[in-house]
């Protein structure tokens, strides 16, 4: 029997989701494909790990490890965790060599995110939650990969003045948190733009910085970041 399926629109490319059960040989593609795209995040190749010998951190927190195969081969990777506590999917990883990129359908990537949206609000479903928004953390020095994501309907969200921990959630081991700049890059769902921007804003980034990295939400930096993530103004149809 295999273990991937297909993307939807997308010939010629499946998924592995890589959880408990699955073979170690999956594992190992994942982890070699997140060294190769995301060498400075090599800590994480344990926490792959982890999710794949005995599933989530956290009981309200799905992950998903999608290995992408490219005609049955090894070729990418996605990783996003779907946060029931506060109806945010967080996307962490998402990559696709260079060399197949050029052969997929139009809007591969687009498909891709479509379908993490279908999965995180299946996830969801099954919890009683809506879906409000899928956050990303993008370099503030990749202006094309910004406007690449706003082409596919996210919106970078600057004036919060976000920041990403060093070390990742492995922070502590290091002594007090440290900080580098990063963009909020936040997509809302049908269910998000029903509801005040500031609200699922603040959602989302409460997702990565208090659930996924585990900061102290009093810290200086995290607390004016929630605070200015709340206090968004609403965006509107007119507002864009």
């Amino acid at each position: 029997m295999s273990d991937s399926f297909a993307l939807d629109n997308v010939p010629g490319v499946s998924i592995v989701d890589v959880q408990p059960g699955v073979g170690r040989e999956r594992l190992e593609q994942l982890q070699s494909m997140l060294l190769h795209w995301f060498p400075d995040h090599a800590h994480v190749a344990d926490e792959l790990a982890d999710a794949w010998a005995h599933g989530s951190f956290d009981p309200d927190i799905t992950v998903h490890q999608w290995l992408l195969l490219h005609d049955s081969t090894p070729h990418g990777l996605f990783i996003f965790h779907v946060n029931l506590r506060r109806g945010v999917v967080v996307r962490h990883f998402l990559a696709m060599d260079e060399e197949v990129r050029g052969g997929l359908a139009p809007d591969w990537a687009r498909h891709l995110v479509v379908a993490c949206e279908r999965q995180a609000v299946r996830d969801g479903r099954a919890r009683g939650t809506d879906i409000v928004a899928l956050m990303s953390e993008i370099s503030p020095d990749q202006p094309r990969l910004l406007a690449h994501w706003s082409d596919m309907g996210h919106r970078a969200f600057p004036e919060i003045d976000y920041r990403e921990p060093f070390y990742g959630k492995h922070w502590a081991d290091h002594g007090e948190p440290r900080f580098f700049p990063m963009i909020a890059n936040v997509y809302l769902t049908p269910a998000g733009t029903r509801l005040p921007t500031g609200e699922v804003v603040h959602a989302a980034v409460s997702a990565f910085l208090i659930d996924h990295y585990r900061l102290p939400p009093d810290n200086p930096i995290v607390a004016g970041i929630l605070t200015r993530a709340r206090d968004l103004p609403t965006i509107t149809e007119t507002s864009n």
